[in-house]
């Protein structure tokens, strides 16, 4: 028999990230989590988008806006950093999703902050995963 060594995609670090899924999810690690909650338990955030800078912005928010995305916990004990859906937000920004990247972020002005290159914001994707089958519609019996 012969092995071949796995090399893995994607490798744990302790620096500070927002990683953006080809689902549309904001996926925040443990320690860019851990900014976003040193002002208190949040469980609401705000998206800014500056398109001049091509710069997100996540600002953490009080329950009650309207705006506000809110913040779930993963993992056993919500132990494994915090995400949000955000489809309607990549589509307005031209953000091309159709693939998970990963963005290192910053804590400033109270919010995280991070940079999408201009070569990810060409479009949505047009297509994601698997197409939906269409089943025929079963025709009610009349009695």
């Amino acid at each position: 028999m012969s092995f071949e060594v796995y090399t893995r995609q994607y490798i744990r670090t302790g620096e500070p990230k927002v990683t953006i899924t080809n689902l549309g999810r904001f996926s925040i690690s443990n320690s860019a989590s851990a900014l976003l909650k040193k002002t208190s338990n949040v469980e609401f955030v705000l998206l800014l988008w500056d398109k001049v800078t091509n710069k997100v912005g996540i600002q953490p928010v009080k329950k009650g806006d309207t705006r506000a995305y809110p913040l779930k916990a993963y993992g056993p004990k919500g132990r494994s950093g915090t995400g949000f859906s955000a489809v309607t937000f990549l589509n307005f920004i031209n953000y091309d999703w159709s693939e998970t990247r990963s963005y290192m972020t910053e804590w400033s002005d109270n919010m995280l902050t991070f940079t999408i290159k201009p070569e990810n914001l060409k479009g949505r994707p047009t297509s994601v995963g698997t197409p939906i089958r269409r089943y025929p519609r079963l025709k009610k019996e009349t009695s």
